[in-house]
């Protein structure tokens, strides 16, 4: 369970990563279908989200025991690897046909279920693509997508019109880059727009890779994938012929029949009611109103105080005091 205090005021950035979550999930939860490597809301009791009295907003979903990709580093064989790509891809690719750019794919956004399938979670900077398939890049400061920096591609960073749009080969060079972060140390991403420094941090991944004493199949996959050029790229649907993923079964995948991962690191969950710290510093002194946003974007929420923090947290001392 996801929990917001919205109430005491929320930075403009901060409301609509919250927002685009809800509408991504909501999408999400009206498919007849769930995708297997996409994060679903839970629904409990005909519910997923709901906001209290308080000023509490909570998210349900599903829960993911295995934590993220980032506690599987320099572990994975090149086997495991690749069905990893073909879990991401597979995930990615719906995204996609939903018109819905992830933005933000990175090790830390690649979850692990209980039964060792890779799951796509944070929703919160996601882009939509537009009729003729593109993203239109918006005036700085406004409405800017959210990236990190060393997983985003270069037309994300470049900042003199050289990319008046873009479309969703970002998230293809952001696998990339993941796949490098799973394999090396994060100093080695990319991160950069500058062009000939671009090149030269490519070349020290390529020779990094040869000194790991990776396959040359693996190799041509990472850099088909940190091409510069969004459109010589790898993508859909070629990614999947691709001679690194030769072999995989894809409907045998989309299936979950070939589970990545043979063994789960058990991840401890946080006790409800308890703050989580968050490493993004939001600008709050001109507060946005959550509830006018979510008008605004025709999303309602349910008012439920069962779950309010302060109850849970009270009723909870009240059991241990007896």
């Amino acid at each position: 369970m996801k929990v917001v205090h919205f109430a005491r005021g929320m930075s403009e950035s901060a409301c609509r990563g919250t927002i685009n979550e809800l509408k991504v999930l909501r999408r999400l939860a009206e498919e007849s279908s769930p995708h297997p490597f996409l994060l679903q809301p839970y629904v409990y009791d005909d519910m997923w989200a709901w906001r209290s009295t308080a000023g509490y907003l909570h998210v349900l979903t599903d829960f993911c025991a295995g934590g993220d990709l980032s506690y599987y580093k320099r572990q994975l064989s090149e086997r495991t690897l690749a069905l990893v790509c073909a879990e991401v891809i597979l995930g990615l690719n719906h995204l996609h046909e939903l018109g819905i750019v992830h933005h933000d794919i990175k090790p830390q956004n690649i979850l692990v279920n209980a039964h060792g399938h890779c799951v796509i979670s944070d929703y919160g900077g996601v882009q939509y693509l537009d009729d003729c398939r593109q993203i239109r890049r918006k005036a700085r400061g406004v409405g800017n997508a959210v990236m990190t920096i060393p997983f985003a591609a270069p037309e994300l960073l470049y900042e003199d019109g050289a990319f008046p749009t873009y479309n969703q080969a970002v998230d293809y060079w952001s696998l990339g880059a993941t796949l490098v972060s799973l394999i090396m140390d994060d100093e080695m991403l990319p991160g950069a727009q500058d062009t000939s420094f671009l090149t030269f941090r490519i070349r020290r991944i390529e020779n990094k890779m040869h000194q790991l004493e990776k396959s040359q199949d693996f190799i041509d996959f990472v850099l088909a994938l940190l091409e510069q050029s969004p459109t010589r790229r790898l993508g859909y649907p070629e990614v999947a012929d691709h001679a690194f993923l030769f072999g995989i079964d894809w409907q045998a995948v989309l299936e979950l029949r070939c589970p990545p991962f043979d063994f789960v690191k058990e991840i401890g969950a946080l006790a409800h009611g308890f703050s989580v710290e968050d490493p993004r510093v939001h600008d709050t002194r001109s507060p946005v109103d959550f509830l006018v946003q979510l008008r605004q974007e025709q999303l309602s929420l349910v008012l439920d105080d069962s779950f309010d923090v302060k109850t849970h947290h009270a009723a909870m001392t009240s059991r241990c005091k007896k």
